[in-house]
């Protein structure tokens, strides 16, 4: 994969109500790293993060009786003594001025609820604003999980090579190939009918070899482009249409939440 600009400003969003999963979808969509954490873990959320170069950590107060609770968690938050870990607020819309004022008494952003629903993308763009995002890795890659294969169709073969693939961003993937067909996969060549099954999902695809990974020259990294027909002849962009990236984009929401909830899995509270 290519080197990675800046390191990762990865976004957690506690227990998000149903209605902040389009603001999510946004920011998966524009390549931030983006994780679900359910309520019950976010203590041991704090063990995570408190060695972390850069996070925003979001939740959701859903009525009067919770922000008690809340409070306290901010206070824990704010013993971890890390000043790269940023708290923003998405509120009820009843909320009282005086209640939502001590949240920005801490520096807390809040947003209410029909805010996200309305205007999704004013609230982005209050997020890139407030959180000052912009240095940041510049796509999202991630480790594989469950089933996750390409099959590749070589008029010299019979049948389809299917390699695994290890790990995969919406811009390029790394498979795992046999020894025997390495002279098929050519360093900057194109190669076209390729299928990507991610989770039951089946995506087609076309790809560039970029390359082998130094350590293990049986791993290729791929780059996804698309084919078009000019003058008779194949022309390949670095592009891919906009469905089949929403898939992969889909899949790499569902890798980054299996890595947080095993992350998590062991971490025991105090």
């Amino acid at each position: 994969m290519e080197k990675e600009q800046s390191f990762t400003i990865k976004i957690y969003f506690i227990e998000p109500i149903n209605s902040i999963s389009l603001l999510i979808d946004a920011l998966i969509n524009l390549e931030y790293e983006v994780y679900i954490i359910g309520f019950e873990n976010r203590n041991k959320l704090l063990k995570i993060i408190q060695h972390e170069k850069r996070s925003i950590l979001f939740f959701c107060i859903k009525g009067k009786r919770e922000i008690t609770e809340w409070y306290n968690y901010i206070n824990k938050v704010k013993k971890l003594e890390n000043p790269n870990i940023q708290l923003g607020a998405y509120v009820y819309d009843e909320i009282e001025d005086d209640e939502k004022n001590k949240f920005l008494t801490y520096n807390i952003p809040v947003i209410k609820f029909s805010t996200v629903k309305n205007k999704t993308m004013d609230v982005l763009n209050k997020i890139f604003l407030i959180y000052k995002t912009k240095n940041r890795r510049s796509f999202i890659r991630v480790r594989t999980f469950g089933t996750a294969e390409a099959y590749f169709v070589f008029k010299s073969k019979g049948e389809p090579i299917i390699c695994k693939i290890i790990d995969i961003s919406a811009y390029a993937f790394s498979i795992e190939i046999d020894p025997v067909y390495s002279n098929l996969f050519e360093v900057n060549s194109y190669i076209e009918n390729i299928t990507i099954v991610l989770q039951g999902v089946r995506v087609k695809v076309t790809a560039k070899v970029l390359g082998f990974n130094s350590e293990n020259r049986n791993i290729y990294i791929l780059k996804f482009c698309s084919a078009r027909v000019q003058d008779n002849k194949s022309v390949y962009v670095d592009t891919l249409q906009s469905d089949i990236k929403i898939k992969i984009h889909s899949y790499i929401k569902r890798c980054l939440n299996h890595q947080i909830t095993e992350k998590l899995r062991p971490i025991k509270e105090d």
